[in-house]
C-alpha cells in the first residue's frame, strides 16, 4: 500500500468514525429532547426490555452487511450507505451500476472511489426525489401502490433488484456461486421459511464464512501464485 492510498484509507475512516458518531448522538437527541421538554415519565427497564430484541436482530443484520459489503463497496461507501439509510435495497445497486457502467472491479481502489461518489449522489437524488414526491406527488402515487393487482409487484422488489444484480456474477463466477446459491436455498427448506426469516440475521455470518472457505479452496492456487508474486516483487 502506497502512501497515498494509506492516507486516503485513514482520512475515509476517520470521517466516518466522525459522521457515524454525528449521525447517532442526533438520532438519540431527537427523543431524548422530546422527553425532557414534555416532561414524559421514561420507564427505562420497559425501554430497555422492548429495544434488546430489536438490537440484537439489528445488530446481526448490521454485522452480515459490514462483512459482505466491504469487500464490494470499499470502507467509504459502508460508511455513507449506513448512515444515510437503505444500503442494500439503494446504495449497493447504484454503487455497482457505476461500476459496471465505468468497467471498474469492486474491492479495487477506484472501485472503492467510485462507491463513494455513487452512493453519495444515490443519497442527494433520493432526498430531493422524496422530498418533492412529498410536496406534490402524494396523493396521486397512493392509488398505485394499493392497487390489488400491482401491490405483489412492489412485494417483490428486493428479490427482483438482488436478483438482476447478482446475475452477472454469477454467470461470470459459476463455480464459486454454487455453494453460496444452494446452501441457504438447502436450509430454508429444512427450516420452513417462516422460521428462516426469524433467524436469516444469525444464520448468514455462517453462510458467507463458508461461502469464503469455499471460494478460497476453489481458487487456492491462485491465491497462491498471487502471494508468492507479490513477494517476488517486494524481493526485488
Amino acid at each position: 500500500m502506497n502512501n497515498n492510498t494509506e492516507n486516503f484509507s485513514k482520512s475515509v475512516h476517520r470521517a466516518g468514525r466522525i459522521t457515524v458518531i454525528l449521525a447517532l448522538t442526533c438520532f438519540l437527541m431527537l427523543p431524548i429532547v422530546l422527553a425532557l421538554y414534555y416532561k414524559a415519565d421514561v420507564d427505562m427497564a420497559k425501554v430497555i426490555a422492548n429495544t434488546a430484541p430489536i438490537f440484537i436482530t439489528f445488530a446481526a443484520a448490521g454485522i452480515c452487511e459490514i462483512l459482505s459489503f466491504s469487500p464490494i463497496i470499499g470502507a467509504g461507501g459502508v460508511y455513507l450507505g449506513c448512515i444515510t439509510g437503505n444500503l442494500s435495497n439503494l446504495k449497493l445497486p447504484a454503487a455497482l451500476s457505476a461500476m459496471e457502467v465505468t468497467g471498474c472491479e469492486p474491492g479495487t481502489e477506484k472501485g472503492d472511489v467510485l462507491a463513494i461518489i455513487a452512493i453519495a449522489a444515490s443519497s442527494i437524488v433520493t432526498v430531493v426525489i422524496v422530498f418533492l414526491g412529498m410536496l406534490f406527488l402524494g396523493s396521486l402515487i397512493e392509488p398505485l401502490f394499493n392497487n390489488p393487482y400491482i401491490q405483489p409487484a412492489f412485494n417483490n422488489l428486493i428479490p427482483a433488484l438482488f436478483g438482476s444484480i447478482m446475475a452477472p456474477f454469477i454467470i461470470k463466477s459459476k463455480k464459486e456461486s454454487i455453494l453460496p446459491i444452494v446452501l441457504p436455498i438447502i436450509f430454508l427448506i429444512i427450516v420452513s421459511r417462516g422460521k428462516y426469516a426469524t433467524i436469516q440475521g444469525y444464520v448468514m455470518p455462517i453462510f458467507i464464512l463458508i461461502s469464503m472457505a469455499y471460494s478460497y479452496w476453489l481458487n487456492k492456487d491462485l491465491f497462491k501464485n498471487t502471494k508468492s508474486t507479490k513477494n517476488t516483487s517486494q524481493n526485488v
